[in-house]
């Protein structure tokens, strides 16, 4: 499977409440990385509490996020990068952020939120 189509069902499967589904993407590892200007913060580490994370997260039961543009793919030494810009419907947020997935195994390693804006 390409990495952007790894994306794609993640976020399906977000945006379904899937958490079974969810967890067959993430690396055991997996961590959020939360970037603020040349700073990165990780926020989040191990595949069980980003679990705990999305359950919180489904409390609002609207909670889904629709994909505001293109997915690019970029090679890096951790694996690939797929890019993307990610709207929520609950909390009528914008997301920049590069999911970053390991070649070996096509599990996801990172999150990397590069920004976070209001959107209407």
């Amino acid at each position: 499977m390409k990495p952007s189509d790894v994306v794609k069902h993640y976020l399906d499967a977000y945006s379904r409440h899937d958490i079974d589904a969810i967890m067959k993407h993430l690396a055991e590892d997996c961590c959020v990385i939360v970037c603020n200007g040349d700073e990165e913060n990780e926020v989040t580490k191990g595949s069980a509490n980003m679990k705990q994370s999305y359950l919180n997260d489904w409390k609002q039961p609207n909670n889904k996020v629709h994909v505001a543009s293109e997915l690019v793919e970029s090679i890096r030494s951790d694996g690939v990068g797929v890019k993307v810009t990610l709207q929520t419907e609950a909390a009528k947020k914008e997301l920049d952020v590069t999911y970053v997935i390991r070649e070996s195994d096509e599990l996801m390693v990172k999150h990397i939120i590069h920004s976070i804006k209001d959107w209407n």
